[in-house]
């Protein structure tokens, strides 16, 4: 039996938010801890710090999550350490998930916008703050910035600080997080072809020189015509994605498989080469 040797296709997905090799996760809840996670803001007497925790309840600022789970809290918290009062909000910028906007806390006012607005908060008062999100990447789009899924998000704490001699002064400080949305070990993908021509076309040659001066000098039409050669097109149109297309895909790169016999294959992403 005559052996075939074939020219095989390979499709290449790089999918962002996922480690090397085979869609296997290295470490499904990677963390990274803060060497210091509480931030002095530009009073000495007000303390503010934004994080995460692991599963050990230990408190990080870096985390990665699933695309798929919408458990995840964050946890603000703020300290009055001497005398006086506070009173302010907390802002959400520049991030890849919105705050839930249930209360979970009883120093929370309200949430809204990604705004939260604070009870006061009394002297000597250490208060931790948690708070529900989720991720803001639209699906719907087309396009989705890579940015998207590893976001240093920025909570911006303001408001006034009154002390114990009624002097008041303006608050600001800023604390950042990360969250890295990463895909599913399980991801799926899809594949579909279909064939919408295969005929023989007659195409016109690539001019040589020869034919070129052939056509200055008005040769007659039957002979320009000989220029022409008859070839088989087929034309296919694929379709590959990911599992209710939840998940990006940065670039696909694909090859036909061809019999050897089958000489001079041309692949082209070109449409309408025949003249129906």
């Amino acid at each position: 039996m005559k052996k075939k040797a074939f020219k095989w296709i390979t499709v290449v997905l790089t999918i962002l938010a996922l480690t090397m090799g085979n869609f296997i996760l290295v470490a499904k809840n990677s963390i990274s801890y803060a060497k210091e996670l509480f931030y002095d803001t530009n009073n000495k007497n007000i303390e503010f710090i934004a994080y995460f925790k692991s599963e050990e309840g230990k408190e990080l600022y870096s985390k990665e999550q699933l695309l798929t789970e919408n458990n995840t809290k964050l946890y603000l918290r703020i300290a009055v350490k001497e005398d006086g009062y506070f009173n302010g909000d907390i802002k959400l910028q520049n991030s890849n998930f919105n705050l839930k906007e249930d209360i979970l806390s009883e120093k929370v006012n309200s949430i809204k916008n990604n705004t939260i607005v604070l009870n006061q908060i009394n002297a000597g008062e250490n208060v931790d703050i948690e708070v529900g999100i989720d991720t803001n990447i639209d699906y719907s789009s087309n396009i989705v910035e890579a940015n998207k899924f590893d976001t240093t998000s920025s909570l911006v704490l303001s408001g006034t600080y009154v002390n114990a001699k009624k002097t008041y002064d303006d608050i600001l400080a800023t604390s950042n997080v990360d969250l890295k949305l990463i895909s599913p070990e399980d991801i799926k993908m899809h594949f579909k072809s279909d064939i919408l021509m295969n005929k023989v076309c007659e195409i016109e040659k690539e001019r040589t020189e020869d034919n070129n001066e052939k056509a200055k000098n008005n040769v007659k039409d039957e002979e320009i015509n000989a220029i022409k050669e008859k070839k088989r097109y087929v034309q296919i149109l694929l379709e590959s994605g990911l599992e209710e297309n939840k998940y990006p895909i940065d670039t696909t790169t694909m090859e036909i498989t061809v019999p050897k016999e089958a000489e001079n294959v041309i692949v082209t992403s070109a449409r309408n080469i025949c003249n129906k």
